[in-house]
């Protein structure tokens, strides 16, 4: 986001910095009985917060330049990707011969681009990741894209525990109950990118015959529980 050169501006410059979400301010700030909202309100809470809060925060710590270059370049991808998606969408359609061929055109033009951001990324991958990508890959249903994906914008895999990692990408599910009102559990939050990915690599993963995620996706069907909750339980 539009945070991220604020952050690492006062990063290079020798300067503690931590980045809270949003709605954990302003949930601090409600828990004072504060009900008015102005720039000098917000100001005193952010405050408030960082002082209640320093030995808690996380420190932001900048991305070096390939790290930033695949974060940017795995984005990028994604965002073309949908461009395509559309263009495609509007190739069924009834079109005249020219907005046919211009369809025609960026989907090419697209094509195009995701081959060259494809070797960018590759380049990036086997010079810093080489061991992680390839480590990532044998696993059942995670190929050289969700690998990147992967690498790109989850760089605590493997320096946290599992369960923060599963809250990082949102597939935790969070209990919703108060007395005898049980409302179930359900995911939310996280890192929608590299969710969207894994959701689509458990489902490639339990139509493997034999695989341990196939047998663990069909004990699970057998017990009687939803499809969607067994597919984030495989993800």
């Amino acid at each position: 986001g539009y945070e991220r050169k604020v952050l690492d501006a006062l990063f290079h410059k020798g300067l503690n910095v931590c980045c809270v979400h949003a709605p954990l301010i302003k949930a601090f700030i409600k828990s004072y009985g504060i009900k008015a909202k102005t720039d000098g309100v917000d100001a005193k809470g952010i405050t408030l917060y960082g002082k209640e809060r320093a030995d808690t925060l996380q420190l932001y710590t900048a991305r070096d330049e390939d790290q930033e270059q695949l974060r940017q370049l795995t984005e990028r991808r994604e965002d073309i990707i949908k461009m395509r998606v559309q263009e495609k969408n509007r190739q069924k359609g009834p079109c005249q011969n020219y907005v046919m061929t211009s369809i025609e055109k960026n989907i090419t033009f697209f094509n195009q681009q995701v081959e060259i951001i494809d070797e960018k990324i590759k380049l990036i991958v086997f010079k810093r990741y080489k061991k992680e990508f390839e480590i990532l890959q044998t696993i059942d249903g995670i190929g050289p894209i969700v690998a990147s994906v992967l690498l790109a914008f989850l760089p605590e895999l493997g320096k946290v525990s599992n369960g923060e990692i599963v809250c990082l990408v949102g597939l935790a599910p969070f209990a919703n109950e108060s007395g005898a009102v049980y409302k179930g559990r359900h995911i939310f939050g996280g890192r929608a990118i590299i969710r969207q990915k894994l959701l689509m690599s458990a489902m490639s993963s339990t139509k493997k015959e034999g695989s341990d995620f196939t047998v663990f996706h069909n004990r699970l069907i057998a017990k009687g529980k939803k499809p969607m909750v067994v597919l984030v339980a495989v993800a």
